[in-house]
């Protein structure tokens, strides 16, 4: 699989959230299962006291290295 423009566009809106403070981990279910998951979430205020949390990555629960083969150097 090969990164798309999906990918970054989804990376940069990472970046920017986090440049701006505007993010949180949250604990979210997944649709499928149900199983709880940790998610890092955009937080863009909707006025003062109303916030929308925009799901944009997941955390692995165990060692990732465990999960995934990490990309060769070089």
């Amino acid at each position: 699989m090969a990164l798309t423009q999906f990918h970054q566009a989804s990376f940069k809106t990472i970046q920017r959230a986090f440049a701006n403070g505007q993010v949180a981990l949250v604990e979210c279910r997944l649709r499928s299962t149900g199983e709880k998951v940790a998610v890092i979430c955009g937080v863009y205020p909707l006025g003062r006291e109303e916030s929308v949390f925009i799901p944009l990555a997941l955390l692995f629960d165990d060692n990732p290295y465990d999960t995934i083969e990490p990309p060769v150097n070089g």
